[in-house]
């Protein structure tokens, strides 16, 4: 009972800093005179790493148990989880590639043109002011700190695999599409993919129960990502 409490308070808590920190931090600034609304791209960029800085850091505080018996566990299996991962990096661009192409099929059918969503015009638009720091953004802190809450903390809380995989996936993708301007249709339909994501690492952790395995797949989309915007620039 006592680890389930534990659980739910450290997920609860990492899910509070990863809604809000950004904000808190945006707060110390302005006292310093700094105002991130002023902020170009490029400085935005960096505001950006210091908050996935700080929000990693405290996601290994709080699981660094787990996360260096995984990793303990992933160097002495390397060679069978580098099979695994290869699998899972396929079936997971698979997913990406058909939950796209379901979204556009339902913009199409309630009359809405899905282009890029916000949040990835966003990485877009930081990519062209800052490539590098953007691929560190992106490709080590997102994944670690991203993996690390909505798999490894959420999986503490609910024990059921299907439950925890919706909501897993839930969580994933709606963070990713909210808070938006844009209208809740539209948001809905471009949380689609975000979602089916968030879903397949779900279940990659339920069927590994290694963090890391989830993390490198996470960070290889992330990756190859990067690397066709880096392409187009």
């Amino acid at each position: 009972m006592k680890d389930r409490v534990k659980g739910i308070i450290c997920f609860l808590g990492s899910l509070f800093l990863f809604i809000f920190l950004s904000s808190f931090i945006a707060v110390i600034l302005r006292r310093v005179g700094l105002n991130v609304a002023d902020f170009d791209d490029n400085d935005y960029v960096y505001f950006q790493c210091l908050v996935e800085t700080i929000f990693a850091v405290v996601v290994y505080l709080i699981y660094r148990k787990i996360v260096n018996s995984d990793s303990s566990e992933f160097k002495t299996n390397f060679k069978v989880y580098a099979k695994e991962i290869f699998k899972y990096v396929v079936i997971f661009f698979c997913i990406k590639v058909i939950s796209s192409l379901v979204s556009t099929v339902v913009g199409n059918f309630i009359g809405v043109d899905i282009g890029d969503s916000e949040n990835q015009s966003l990485i877009v638009s930081m990519t062209k002011s800052s490539p590098i720091l953007m691929l560190i953004s992106t490709v080590l802190l997102a994944p670690f700190a991203e993996e690390g809450i909505f798999r490894l903390g959420l999986k503490k809380v609910i024990k059921n695999k299907y439950i925890f995989m919706v909501i897993s996936g839930l969580l994933f993708g709606f963070m990713h599409v909210f808070p938006t301007d844009i209208g809740l249709a539209v948001a809905l339909t471009y949380s689609i993919t975000y979602v089916s994501m968030g879903i397949y690492l779900a279940y990659i952790y339920t069927e590994t129960d290694n963090i890391w395995i989830c993390i490198i797949v996470h960070a290889i989309n992330n990756l190859i990502s990067m690397v066709a915007i880096m392409h187009m620039m």
